[in-house]
């Protein structure tokens, strides 16, 4: 299947996801599938700590199946948003330490299962992006990110990645609180373990007092209407959604991520963005079975001009 669960002798249960048939994971039906059964399994048997990694060398989780979300109905997708939400709130309520070990891109809904863990560490390679970039699909993320990242950033740097969908990489996720250690690729599963230690605590959640959220909220709102006018319904529906967990709580942080997922798929916006997606996939796909023959190698480079 495409989730893995092992327990050592030590106790540490390691939940393996391995999408079948690809290179990168995605959380489609049958990895929320593998994830519910897994974290039902370490209920149950209640080991030490737990580690979620992915067994493909170069991708952690690359964010929902967006083929599948596409073809969902409106009532089928907000289903599927709240089954992920209540998994990702059982693991965000497990007793034992939970440690996402990232040794490639999270994002999206991979970002957010890592949110869920008490403890990030990701390995220390440029390349390697995280972030949640639903706002630059038309969208925004329906499993927790809005609620669970201002928790841990603050909410200045949360709505700062979430209006605009930018991605981090490993040191500057570090920076700002977002993982809470960089390691070598060699070192990941080592280091995950040691994230068991009592004396290893994940700093603080962060907590806005309600004059400072409505004056961030207010300045993001009026930079992107002055950026964008209300042609992309998804930044300032996102600031809202941010604004709403804050001050209502989880609960309601919940219903207004999976509402606004709903509604902002079937805006103009939302479906031109997503098909702008579908047909930039298809072409990388077209390019990659049109390059026939194999890569030369490249003994040295040359680069010219000093622009942009």
């Amino acid at each position: 299947g495409a989730v893995r669960v092992g327990i050592d002798g030590d106790r540490i249960a390691t939940i393996w996801i391995d999408s079948p048939g690809t290179s990168v994971n995605t959380l489609s039906t049958a990895t929320w599938d593998g994830l519910d059964a897994a974290v039902g399994q370490i209920e149950a048997r209640k080991p030490r700590g737990v580690v979620i990694v992915s067994a493909k060398p170069r991708s952690f989780i690359a964010g929902a199946d967006l083929f599948e979300l596409d073809a969902m109905t409106d009532a089928v997708l907000a289903a599927w948003l709240a089954r992920g939400q209540a998994i990702l709130d059982r693991v965000a309520a497990l007793p034992m330490p939970t440690v996402a070990a990232i040794q490639g891109d999270a994002l999206g809904g991979g970002l957010e299962v890592a949110l869920a863990c008490r403890y990030r560490i990701v390995i220390d390679e440029a390349r390697i992006k995280l972030g949640l970039p639903e706002t630059t699909l038309g969208l925004v993320p329906g499993w927790g990110g809005t609620f669970r990242l201002p928790r841990l950033v603050g909410i200045e740097r949360a709505l700062a990645l979430l209006v605009s969908g930018k991605s981090l990489a490993p040191r500057e996720a570090a920076e700002i609180g977002l993982v809470d250690r960089v390691v070598e690729r060699d070192d990941l599963l080592r280091v995950a373990t040691e994230c068991m230690r009592s004396d290893f605590l994940p700093p603080p959640l962060a907590s806005e007092n309600a004059s400072h959220v409505l004056d961030v909220c207010g300045r993001f709102r009026q930079a992107t209407r002055e950026r964008s006018g209300d042609h992309l319904p998804a930044p300032l529906r996102v600031i809202d959604i941010v604004e709403t967990g804050i001050r209502d709580g989880h609960d309601a942080a919940m219903e207004a991520e999976r509402a606004g997922l709903v509604e902002l798929r079937r805006s103009a916006a939302g479906k031109q963005l997503l098909r702008m997606f579908f047909l930039r996939t298809a072409a990388k796909k077209k390019a990659m079975a049109e390059a026939a023959g194999t890569a030369r190698p490249v003994q040295s480079v040359v680069v010219l001009g000093g622009g942009t």
